[in-house]
């Protein structure tokens, strides 16, 4: 399958496509019956509001252990370190580490 790929992308001539989609499309028939665009959608699941409200709904975890790296663009803990002491007084703590998350704890 992969060389049948190989060989058909060769065959033909794509333009630039910063759509994964349309290139996938070509790939095989298989993948136009999915939903591709669905499928490469990035986005971290729940949404900073959903979590938010799972968290003010049906989190029951008393202590909690949130760490903030310092370089880190995409970060929620400030937002959910006060619903997360509203919720649970004094049981919360906050660390703040100067690495990234890549970089191991050691």
């Amino acid at each position: 399958m992969c060389k049948q790929v190989l060989s058909y992308y060769k065959r033909i001539s794509l333009p630039y496509q910063s759509d994964y989609s349309t290139i996938l499309s070509y790939s095989s028939p298989f993948l136009e019956q999915l939903d591709v665009d669905n499928l490469l959608n990035l986005e971290f699941t729940p949404s900073l509001e959903e979590t938010q409200i799972l968290i003010a709904k049906n989190y029951k975890i008393r202590r909690n252990l949130l760490i903030k790296f310092q370089k880190d663009d995409i970060d929620e803990t400030l937002v959910l370190n006060p619903k997360l002491q509203e919720k649970f007084l004094n049981m919360v703590a906050l660390l703040c580490l100067s690495r990234n998350y890549l970089t191991p704890l050691r």
